[in-house]
């Protein structure tokens, strides 16, 4: 994931049109998924008892929160202080930074799957809970909400002559 984010992220530098930063963007969200499925895969074998599991995904998703919060306000003032050409620099280097930090966790053996239709029938058991579906769904609604926000707070922010620093704080 951070591969392609880091080469998305230098591909958009080289070529600042918006098709390439378009295409750019729908990779990095990719490779973003790929990490955050990797993170918590890993987390996963971290953990040994429930409580464990409960505490290590409780500071992935303040991770997660930090870095929302967080980014577009560093880019917002790499933006004004320094101009566009540093600021797609740093976004390339944030996934250099990701790539380096998981150098430095351990390997996990993984076991294979024996019957592939455990894992599906353990994903349908869990979709038949409808007080887990009715989560998803809510998920679903304020992770769109979440997005509808990042993208319409920079081009109304554009539109009223914020500062790109402003819009990272808004957002």
């Amino acid at each position: 994931g951070a591969t392609l984010a880091l080469a998305c992220a230098l591909l958009a530098w080289t070529f600042r049109r918006v098709e390439v930063l378009g295409l750019c963007a729908l990779a990095i969200g990719m490779a973003t998924c790929i990490g955050e499925i990797a993170t918590q895969r890993r987390a996963g074998h971290l953990a040994s008892q429930g409580s464990d599991l409960k505490r290590v995904y409780g500071w992935i998703a303040l991770s997660t929160a930090m870095s929302n919060m967080l980014s577009p306000v560093l880019v917002g003032f790499t933006i004004d202080a320094l101009g566009y050409d540093q600021a797609f620099m740093v976004v390339a280097l944030l996934p250099m930074v990701a790539w380096c930090a998981t150098l430095r966790i351990s390997a996990v053996a993984v076991v294979a799957q024996a019957a592939g239709r455990s894992v599906l029938a353990g994903a349908r058991a869990l979709l038949a809970l409808r007080p887990l579906r009715r989560i998803l769904l809510l998920n679903f609604v304020l992770a769109a909400g979440g997005d509808v926000h990042t993208f319409a707070v920079p081009v109304i922010g554009h539109e009223r002559a914020y500062s790109a620093s402003t819009i990272g704080l808004i957002l």
